[in-house]
């Protein structure tokens, strides 16, 4: 009884140390400047713009927006907007309680998706002490991203993390289809296939590549034609799932109200071709890059490799020496029906056994394949359209959380094995129980809370306070926290270095008003260019190091006029893309 409540508190204050881990984003500028980045704001100002306004109006208000290639509808964008409006009873602190739960709830869905895979391939009940050991090593592992800062996308909303998110459980799908056939887990199938490739790309490669080479593996080791069109066969609601996904993409792209930019092309178009050997370079620096920012996952994939082939190698010695003891015992039992009934036993036992190593076999393959095999195509496949170069591949994390979905499976298949015996079990769970609270305490140490603060704003804030701003020009990275954060409500819009419209996460409307321009910040602008267009500043104010322009609100032709020309430009471009 101590016991069962023992591994029941576990993985809840497992839980619980992840919660306070997240509690540190708040008062530690590393973690909140991660946290609410402006990528990471996209649903939050899109929810803003339709929801909570005074003037929003769901048709309306949803024209003119300018998407991500990728849409993250699901689970990014439903988890988001759910658990936002769930938040409404909140005035202060909404947005942060949003997203501090949304990490949460995705990381939890990351951790039951692969105790689901496990459950569905092996075909057993895991029990509570085992599954609570599995969660509780994964929630410290959420904490320990946190406690070394490390590879936090995967927390975030728009980052391609629900592609982690959806991995295992678009892995089991196919696993219950392949043993059922029947109409319910192929509908099942097809349907998140078709939701979860429609909602980003990069999920088809996460899950495709890994699935084909295991098959491909296999068909090469036993050169079968009928297993070759059994797997034809088993592929066919993935198939079609991908299919439709296709088809809705290209009707959501002809819509009227939300533009889609689609897929990014090659960085290189346009420019000339460089030198082989330099592109070559690039290619293997890229490599470089790789390695060095995921080596700790690399050497978790070794250990863990190791660790599994050691322990099956193990347990073939015990089922070897228990299966010779049972042949010494027949000998000496005179009923030959008993010796019938024990060698049925014991090749059943064995049979079970073949079939638990076969699909254990099958996982470690699709992980390792995961987090070793999908890396090396990105890689290529970004040498190819020319995102390589000297600092390797761009934003590199946010498009290989493969490696690190990889390192978690991969443990999970450890612990598992592990934790099959009841005193590794407890030893397990004690082991786990200090280190959480090990970590619980450190961030205890460093402070709790979630109303985000930053200086910087609070500085906004008060010249927006003391001078009556409301609207303003602004680099991309300073628009969407000043939009949801600014307690004067600031609405800056996004421009290029030289001022022109930036058609990305935003909407055209912003840049269409018939309102005065009352201050620019210069971080990522052109400060030439800004007094070119609106004149010389009223006031040259600092905020944090960083020079802000502000505009004298009596002369406003100038300002009107650079929006004239805004809307000129925004008809062109809606030309060119057919938006007409």
């Amino acid at each position: 009884m101590q016991n069962r409540i023992f591994f029941l508190l576990l993985p809840v204050l497992g839980a619980l140390g992840l919660i306070l881990s997240l509690g540190r984003v708040a008062l530690d500028p590393s973690l909140s400047n991660v946290f609410y980045n402006a990528d990471s704001l996209f649903f939050s100002v899109i929810y803003q713009e339709l929801f909570l306004k005074s003037t929003a109006n769901f048709l309306i208000t949803l024209k003119g927006w300018i998407w991500t290639p990728a849409l993250y509808f699901f689970p990014d964008l439903v988890q988001y907007f759910g658990l936002r409006t769930i938040y409404l009873f909140l005035g202060k602190g909404a947005w942060e309680a949003t997203h501090l739960t949304y990490a949460f709830l995705q990381w939890s869905l990351v951790l039951f998706g692969i105790l689901y895979l496990l459950k569905t391939v092996y075909k057993e009940e895991f029990g509570i002490q085992r599954s609570a050991v599995l969660l509780a090593f994964g929630y410290f592992a959420g904490s320990i991203l946190f406690f070394f800062k490390k590879d936090l996308f995967v927390f975030l909303p728009g980052f391609h993390g629900g592609n982690l998110t959806s991995l295992s459980w678009a892995w089991a799908f196919y696993y219950q289809w392949e043993e059922k056939k029947n109409a319910k887990s192929f509908c099942v199938l097809a349907f998140f296939v078709f939701v979860f490739a429609l909602s980003d790309l990069i999920f088809l490669p996460y899950y495709l590549v890994p699935l084909l080479s295991l098959h491909l593996f296999q068909l090469l080791r036993e050169r079968n034609l009928l297993k070759a069109k059994r797997i034809a066969y088993f592929y066919f609601p993935i198939f079609l799932g991908i299919v439709f996904a296709r088809i809705a993409y290209q009707a959501l792209r002809k819509n009227p109200f939300v533009f889609f930019p689609g897929t990014l092309v090659s960085a290189n178009v346009g420019n000339g071709s460089k030198t082989a050997k330099l592109e070559i370079y690039n290619l293997f620096h890229s490599f470089l890059v790789f390695t060095r920012e995921n080596w700790i996952y690399l050497v978790v994939l070794l250990l863990c490799g190791t660790a599994l082939y050691v322990l099956r190698k193990k347990e073939e010695e015990i089922n070897a020496r228990k299966s010779g003891v049972g042949r010494e015992d027949e000998k000496e039992r005179e009923s030959l029906k008993e010796v019938r009934e024990e060698d049925k036993v014991r090749k059943s036992r064995e049979k079970e056994r073949e079939v638990e190593n076969t699909k254990s076999r099958e996982l470690e393959f699709l992980f390792l394949s995961l987090g070793i095999l999908v890396p090396v195509l990105f890689l290529c496949y970004g040498f190819s359209l020319g995102f390589t170069g000297r600092e390797g591949i761009q934003e590199i994390g946010r498009y290989f959380g493969s490696i690190l979905l990889s390192s978690l499976g991969l443990s999970f298949l450890v612990l598992r094995k592990l934790a099959d015996h009841p005193n590794r079990r407890v030893a397990l769970g004690i082991l786990l129980l200090v280190l959480i609270g090990s970590l619980s305490l450190f961030s205890i140490s460093q402070g709790i809370g979630l109303v985000y603060s930053s200086p910087k704003l609070d500085c906004l804030d008060k010249y927006a306070r003391e001078r009556n701003w409301k609207r303003g020009l602004a680099s991309f990275w300073y628009v969407r926290p000043m939009r949801i954060f600014s307690q004067q409500k600031l609405e800056p819009d996004d421009y290029l270095y030289d001022l022109m419209l930036f058609y990305w996460q935003n909407n055209l409307s912003w840049f269409e008003r018939k309102e005065q321009y009352r201050f620019a910040i210069l971080d990522g602008l052109d400060e030439k260019k800004v007094i070119e267009t609106f004149g010389q500043p009223k006031e040259v104010l600092n905020c944090e190091n960083i020079k802000i322009f502000s505009f004298s609100e009596e002369d406003p032709s100038k300002s009107l006029k650079f929006v004239e020309e805004n809307q000129e430009k925004i008809n062109l471009w809606k030309l060119s893309n057919s938006r007409f």
